[in-house]
């Protein structure tokens, strides 16, 4: 049987710290995580850096903690039994659904996508305005 080994394919081999972090329960039991503004972050997922299979929740071990106010931190690593590789993540949750993440470059930021349900909301939320603005522009007629 193959040993595993850090990715991203530089085959180093898992330090201390991975061990320790894949001894700590899956982070999935660490959600959610919820900020002042109403956001609330119920999971993560993740990918194998070398073959790309996503991971399920169970799979990422780690821990999720408040370094700051406004901030979660998720440092985690999951296990490939395909490829046998190990990944790590280390990102951090914000507000408003924007996420960080250390690159070569240092940190950059994105946004995580609205949920299915959300992006209805937010649509039928729209439609309901709408309405209510041309009704209301046909009452002042």
């Amino acid at each position: 049987m193959h040993r595993p080994i850090a990715a991203p394919m530089n085959r180093l081999p898992i330090s201390n710290r991975d061990n320790e972090l894949l001894a700590m329960p899956p982070i999935d039991g660490q959600f959610p995580v919820t900020f002042d503004d109403g956001t609330v972050w119920t999971a993560v997922n993740g990918a194998c850096r070398g073959c790309g299979i996503e991971f399920g929740r169970e799979a990422m071990h780690g821990a999720v903690w408040r370094s700051m106010p406004g901030v979660a931190e998720v440092e985690a690593v999951a296990l490939c039994h395909p490829c046998h590789l190990l990944t790590r993540f280390r990102f951090r949750l914000h507000p408003y659904r924007r996420l960080s993440w250390h690159s070569g470059a240092g940190w950059v930021q994105g946004y995580a996508p609205l949920s299915w349900l959300a992006r209805l909301r937010r649509c039928g939320r729209a439609i309901l305005h709408s309405i209510h603005h041309l009704t209301s522009r046909q009452d002042r007629s």
